[in-house]
């Protein structure tokens, strides 16, 4: 399957952005091109406190610094800060951008909204934020759902909550629920690389209920018609080749090219 591009990805762009040093626009683009996508994108962090004309300048130089070697869209990958899904970013703020990524589960950053810690409240309150976000006009992306909500309980990273160890414990009915509001607010949802690739493989055999639950949650957005778009969440530029795991399992999805997320310039 050839996919339209990779456009989850981080960037050099300080204090911003947490990626490399070697995450230059020019250096993105040469190595999207190498793997013979037509256009990439750049997605740097917008958190509550980020310079949004900063982020601006940043991607209107990187698009004028990446010209001659491929398209490329700009975006933000932005989150949650409060407990209905509202994001840092304003309506005027993201008609500037290409597209706007959203993440529901970027809990450990300052400035965003925690769920209770107990594992139901947690789930409940995750599932809560994946609604409002399918629902939210600003959004064309949802990133990595559910999965870095379990890394983040699985690795330490929220001291005193309870261990979601997978999405076994998400009724389907939550799945289903979650499936209807993207298609019909036309959200996409994300197939992230590190998620469906390199966490799996840190995780070894423990990740083996994680990666069949996942699959299956895939498996239910796809058949209700859900957008998808495979991402690398890439902040290094060996991690680009995490693409690689997120077009496997939408190849597995035998999906319809419609069904495959594009970016298209805000009006």
């Amino acid at each position: 399957m050839k996919l339209p591009g990779d456009f989850h990805v981080h960037t050099c762009m300080r204090p911003v952005d947490d990626g490399a040093e070697e995450m230059t626009p020019a250096a993105v683009a040469a190595a999207m091109r190498s793997r013979s996508f037509g256009a990439f994108g750049l997605s740097p962090h917008f958190h509550f406190d980020s310079d949004f004309g900063a982020v601006c300048a940043f991607l209107d130089a990187a698009r004028e610094e990446t010209r001659g070697i491929l398209p490329m869209f700009r975006g933000v990958e932005t989150e949650c800060i409060d407990a209905v899904g509202s994001l840092p970013l304003s309506p005027e703020q993201a008609r500037r951008l290409d597209y706007v990524i959203a993440a529901p589960d970027h809990y450990n950053c300052t400035g965003v909204v925690r769920p209770p810690k107990d594992r139901r409240g947690c789930l409940l309150f995750h599932q809560k934020l994946l609604i409002a976000l399918a629902e939210n006009p600003l959004v064309d992306v949802i990133s990595h759902p559910w999965a870095a909500l379990i890394l983040l309980t699985c690795e330490g990273h929220l001291p005193g909550y309870d261990r979601i160890e997978s999405l076994d414990a998400v009724p389907e009915t939550w799945i289903a629920e979650f499936a209807a509001a993207a298609r019909e607010n036309r959200t996409a949802v994300e197939i992230n690389g590190f998620f469906t690739g390199t966490y799996l493989r840190r995780r070894g055999e423990t990740g083996r209920s994680y990666g069949e639950a996942y699959r299956n949650f895939y498996r239910i957005l796809a058949a209700a018609g859900v957008m998808l778009s495979p991402g690398s969440d890439a902040h290094r530029l060996a991690d680009l080749a995490q693409i690689d795991d997120a077009s496997g399992w939408l190849e597995a999805l035998n999906l319809p090219e419609a069904q495959i997320w594009r970016p298209r310039k805000r009006a």
